[in-house]
């Protein structure tokens, strides 16, 4: 019941995140702290109100929510959950490129989770409990201008 009703208070912040942009990352680290719960639990909680796929979800709007003309980017990494989104111009576009990169926990560059939104900026944290490296994932598009290795390496 707790995961159910979770979902219910995810669900409620999602609709408020046009109006408060910080909800956003709160709402993504709530999904990512429910990844951590029992298996088990997790999968009676699907079974009775699908509490998974509507978190899971709910994830999904932020980015939908977080673009607009004056935020294009959206880059956000906690210790479960990885999000990445931008505006595409369908003229513009021509293809995708993304790449994701550990680093080894003695190269993070904070002791705690960061897990509010960035714009190009490095989103790599180590998660100080578990001792384990987040993974740094940067999207860009790929125009028709030159090799997709080129593009790779820029």
């Amino acid at each position: 019941m707790d995961v159910i009703f979770v979902t219910h208070l995810v669900e409620r912040l999602t609709r408020l995140v046009e109006k408060r942009r910080d909800l956003g990352d709160y709402i993504s680290d709530i999904a990512s702290n429910m990844m951590l719960v029992e298996e088990h639990i997790l999968w009676m909680a699907q079974n009775e109100a699908r509490a998974c796929t509507r978190i899971v979800q709910c994830v999904e709007r932020i980015a939908d929510l977080a673009l607009t003309r004056d935020n294009q980017v959206i880059s956000k990494v906690s210790a479960n959950i990885a999000l990445e989104a931008f505006l595409i111009r369908p003229s513009n576009f021509f293809g995708l490129s993304c790449t994701a990169l550990q680093r080894p926990p003695s190269s993070a560059t904070s002791p705690l989770p960061d897990s509010h939104s960035h714009t190009d900026k490095d989103t790599s944290r180590e998660h100080d409990a578990v001792g384990e490296s987040l993974l740094n994932i940067k999207c860009h598009t790929v125009n028709n201008s030159g090799s997709p290795g080129s593009q790779l390496s820029k």
